[in-house]
């Protein structure tokens, strides 16, 4: 069986030579060499942005559902005013 070798240390080699032949000064290559540490956030599209707040709706929704689920199916529990309030809840 093959052994494995952590060839981190040569790749950022590589990347320190290449940086240096293209005429990096320090700080840039200290940005790049840094840029294998610290990674920076991607964007979001506005397509993930609005799935995320659907999203955020829905659980908010499950757990207003699963507060009064019980008060609402059961005609003993409350009045129909109480459950036309609850529905008021909802539509706001």
């Amino acid at each position: 069986m093959a052994k494995i070798r952590d060839r981190t240390e040569d790749f950022k080699d590589a990347v320190r030579q290449s940086a240096i032949s293209m005429g990096y000064n320090e700080s840039k290559l200290a940005a790049t060499m840094a840029s294998f540490i610290i990674h920076k956030q991607r964007e979001r599209s506005a397509f993930t942005k609005a799935a995320l707040k659907t999203l955020e709706s829905i659980q908010t929704l499950e757990q207003f559902m699963r507060k009064h689920r019980k008060d609402y199916v059961d005609p003993l529990r409350t009045t129909e005013q109480e459950r036309d309030s609850i529905e008021q809840e909802v539509s706001h």
